[in-house]
């Protein structure tokens, strides 16, 4: 199958697209930009030049005037960025972020459906050997997928020499990059090295290799959904940003079906598992046995933490405790991710349900106060004599101190303020409903 004929039919199921083509001048994005050009209008896509400059080279500035001129010419919108990515040991990655992370922007503001690149099956298999050399899972011999997210590789099975007789078969103009020639990038070691090498052996190794990752990527994509599926049963409290998971139900599980489960809890928190290695997930393993409160800091601003029968996945900082809030009765207010409601109702018992209680319409008043727990907050619980601090009623509920601040308690407003719930864990006996108005209080999350 032609190139053209290749791409249109990948591209069909993406039919009435607006796509934002990602184009550094280069031999693989030219020839994408000229297929692009000759299936847009039977497949009814709108294209949008997108030009990143990461001020790495001195020749960059010519790069992007020869892709301005390029959109020009063939009247597509531009646009363009000056990335300026500092040089480090990680230049290659640091540079690939920032420009994805612009890509992403400029597909937002423009209203695009999806960004297209030109990887083709050579820096699929680059990335292959990439992988292998920093220690990879299957889902790294998995490789680039053809749609990952908003991201669209068509040209992920054309080696490179189809797009180079291509360029030549339609007398394509386009920029050469010195630096692909320089060693001291891993990406151009491989290729110019490691594949070379290999080339010599097998001179059909993209081909053959490339399509040894495509069943790679179809038997992991079956094995994501297993780990789904397990990372579900071994799943507790699931935030945007946190992720609870059973320890005594992730201990049951085979070692290696046990790392898919972290793999997979990465990946729905971070969005994908780069910079992790096995080393990150025997760490994890080895936290199911540390004390309670042990924690570990993994990569892309993650942590783990070992609280009581759970482990806490969490990214980013710890969010601010919610604020104290009053609440009408009848009402609703937000308590962090919480919602907090006050019912009016006439008759009626509840069923036993820890996420709501009955109390005295009376004794509570028309307003409450919805608050973190304080030190020395007692209250009388009832089933019980006597009274108890809320510190220990949340100690005995295993309720990590670091994250006590978000369970509700829920107060009188008239004096003194006494403790009417612990929301979702006990109430106070002096509180109960009687026969006449009753108040029903509700958590949810």
């Amino acid at each position: 199958m032609e190139l053209v004929d290749h791409v249109r039919e990948t591209l069909r199921p993406f039919k009435g697209s607006k796509l934002v083509v990602a184009v550094s001048g280069g031999l693989d994005s030219a020839a994408l930009l000229d297929v692009l050009l000759q299936v847009r209008e039977e497949l009814e896509l709108t294209l949008i030049v997108a030009h990143a400059d990461h001020g790495l080279r001195r020749a960059s500035v010519k790069d992007a005037e020869f892709v301005r001129n390029l959109a020009a010419a063939h009247s597509l919108p531009y646009t363009e960025a000056q990335l300026n990515v500092k040089k480090a040991s990680n230049v290659e990655e640091r540079a690939r972020e920032a420009r994805y992370k612009w890509l992403e922007q400029v597909r937002k503001k423009r209203q695009a459906d999806f960004i297209v690149t030109a990887h083709q099956a050579d820096d699929q298999v680059e990335t292959l050997f990439l992988h292998l050399a920093r220690g990879s899972g299957l889902q790294g011999l998995s490789g680039m997928q053809l749609l990952n997210g908003k991201i669209l590789r068509p040209l992920l099975d054309i080696p490179r020499k189809t797009l180079t007789r291509y360029v030549r078969k339609q007398k394509l103009k386009y920029r050469r990059d010195a630096t692909n020639r320089d060693v001291k990038f891993a990406r151009n070691r491989v290729r110019r090295q490691v594949i070379t090498s290999l080339q010599k052996i097998n001179p059909q190794l993209v081909e053959t290799v490339s399509q040894s990752m495509r069943v790679f990527s179809d038997q992991y994509g079956v094995i994501q959904l297993l780990a789904a599926r397990e990372l579900a049963q071994v799943s507790g409290r699931v935030t945007g940003t946190t992720r609870h998971l059973d320890r005594k139900k992730l201990l049951t599980l085979d070692r290696a079906v046990r790392h898919l489960v972290w793999r997979e809890a990465v990946r729905e928190l971070v969005g994908d598992v780069r910079g992790f290695t096995l080393r990150h997930f025997e760490n994890l393993d080895e936290l199911l046995s540390l004390q309670t409160g042990s924690l570990i800091h993994l990569p892309r601003g993650l942590t783990a933490r070992r609280q009581y029968d759970e482990v806490v996945l969490r990214i980013g900082q710890a969010a601010t405790p919610p604020k104290s809030v009053n609440l009408s009765v009848p009402g609703r207010v937000m308590f962090g991710e919480l919602t907090v409601t006050a019912e009016l109702v006439k008759s009626g018992e509840l069923k036993t349900n820890p996420q709501a209680i009955l109390v005295d319409a009376e004794a509570i008043g028309k307003t409450l106060r919805v608050r973190p727990s304080r030190a020395g907050d007692r209250f009388k619980p009832a089933g019980m004599r006597g009274s108890k601090l809320v510190s220990d009623l949340l100690t005995d509920a295993k309720i990590p101190r670091d994250e006590r601040a978000w369970v509700p308690v829920i107060t009188t407003t008239k004096r003194p303020r006494a403790i009417v719930w612990v929301g979702g864990y006990r109430a106070d006996r002096r509180f109960a409903a009687g026969e006449d108005s009753k108040v029903l209080l509700k958590v949810n999350p």
